[in-house]
């Protein structure tokens, strides 16, 4: 049996969830259902009167059915929440870091556009990455999800396009976080929104398409009853007063603006961005210590090599956080600025 990319994606989803348990899971691709083994509170978890279980789409009242119709999300996410953790701590301790001439590697990477650069120091350490998924969906007259993932840097808490970590060979487990959550949580759904607007551009493109081929609609519509209001019924006995004809305008016009303002409530459309996971994963690192001189001013910054990444992390721009290797200075205060806000 051929399985579209959907099903594809629950059947992997699904054993993901019975292995991290403690459990076991047979089924072999292209099968319309497998066979799983968990712990006892696992399956009661899932529904599951016995610890041995079918799992599928085909099944029946005596397992689990992987179909979104069914009571598949409510149970599973119940397990999740019962069973997984939220938020986990993981290490890479043995990246190796060869040494390197980061003189060179900084004049190449950054662009001091208006001051003079200096390296006081260079030194291997150790720095906590937070990386988020966050679920991003927008409602309106229709709606519209995704999950974003985003990873920061937790001591310069800037966005990086940093591969899932938690993929990483030899990651091992912490017993707990260096950072808390809280301290990059802002900087997290700032970037996830960001993320989440250019994803869902097509969705708000017909989101405004629909709401403006609705208004041109209810528009043209009052606009015939104005425009009957207007003009007398010349077949009647009386022809009402312009002072009457003002009063009937006056009154389609109100019921117009009401209307109007109904429908823009209606195709409003509401952004939600909510937290679902944290893996904070510590990753060896260079940081290296950089003087910045405008004019007379002096200023320290400490910028980041990633091992991960293999290359230097950016700066960020101190009045839109937007991360750039191409900086300008403030006079006095040293700060850094992307070419947008210097330009200002």
């Amino acid at each position: 049996m051929t399985q579209n990319n959907s099903a594809v994606e629950i059947n992997a989803f699904v054993q993901s969830l019975i292995e991290q348990t403690g459990g076991i899971l047979e089924w072999e691709y292209g099968q319309n259902q497998g066979i799983a083994v968990t712990p006892t509170a696992v399956a009661t978890a899932l529904g599951q009167t016995q610890d041995t279980f079918s799992v599928g789409p085909g099944v029946g009242r005596e397992g689990l059915a992987t179909i979104l119709g069914s009571e598949f999300i409510e149970v599973v996410e119940r397990t999740l929440l019962q069973f997984v953790p939220m938020v986990g701590g993981f290490a890479l301790p043995d990246c190796s870091i060869k040494k390197t001439e980061f003189s060179e590697m900084i004049d190449r990477t950054f662009a001091w556009n208006n001051a003079r650069s200096k390296i006081r120091n260079c030194c291997p350490t150790l720095v906590p990455y937070h990386a988020w998924w966050i679920l991003a969906s927008l409602n309106s007259e229709d709606s519209w999800e995704t999950l974003v993932s985003v990873t920061l840097n937790t001591q310069t808490q800037i966005a990086l396009p940093i591969p899932d970590l938690t993929e990483t060979p030899g990651l091992c487990s912490t017993k707990s976080l260096s950072t808390a959550p809280e301290a990059t949580l802002g900087a997290a759904i700032k970037s996830a929104e960001v993320e989440m607007m250019r994803l869902a551009e097509d969705f708000i493109r017909r989101i405004d398409s629909r709401h403006e081929r609705d208004r041109k609609r209810l528009k043209d519509y009052y606009s015939a009853l104005i425009r009957e209001a207007k003009t007398p019924n010349r077949r009647t006995k009386s022809i009402p007063s312009p002072e009457e004809l003002e009063t009937k305008t006056t009154a389609v016009q109100l019921e117009l603006t009401r209307k109007l303002a109904e429908q823009k409530e209606r195709y409003a459309i509401q952004a939600i961005l909510k937290p679902v996971a944290l893996a904070e994963i510590t990753l060896p690192a260079v940081a290296i210590d950089i003087q910045i001189q405008r004019k007379a001013a002096v200023r320290d910054f400490r910028i980041y090599w990633n091992s991960v990444l293999r290359r230097l992390e950016p700066l960020a721009c101190s009045q839109c956080d937007r991360a750039t290797y191409q900086l300008w200075f403030a006079n006095d205060s040293v700060n850094p600025l992307c070419k947008t806000c210097f330009e200002k």
